[in-house]
């Protein structure tokens, strides 16, 4: 994706998301920032695809992610992950415009 017309950009990011708490910030900041970068480029700006770019950015800070955080912070939704098994939980809650992540 390297393009001679696509020009530098500087990111400062400033939260108050605690950092390094299992509250999915780095995944958060990973989605935000691939679509805040390919709207800024025009690029596809299918969830798909920033789904696995978000992916990419969250192997840059664990190594080895299961993917479900930059997941659901893609697509939203409630999710349970327990035992190594993800299970969907969007029918039993109703919730507008909201995501959790429940981990046991």
């Amino acid at each position: 994706y390297r393009n001679a017309n696509y020009l530098p950009v500087d990111v400062k990011v400033i939260s108050d998301v605690l950092i390094g708490a299992g509250n999915g910030s780095s995944a958060s900041y990973s989605v935000a920032l691939t679509g805040a970068l390919f709207k800024l480029y025009n690029a596809n700006l299918s969830f798909d695809v920033i789904n696995k770019w978000a992916l990419q950015s969250e192997k840059l800070f664990h190594g080895h992610p299961s993917g479900i955080d930059n997941t659901i912070c893609t697509f939203g939704g409630a999710l349970l992950f327990k035992e190594k098994q993800i299970k969907s939980l969007n029918d039993k809650i109703q919730l507008k415009n909201f995501c959790w992540l429940i981990q046991e």
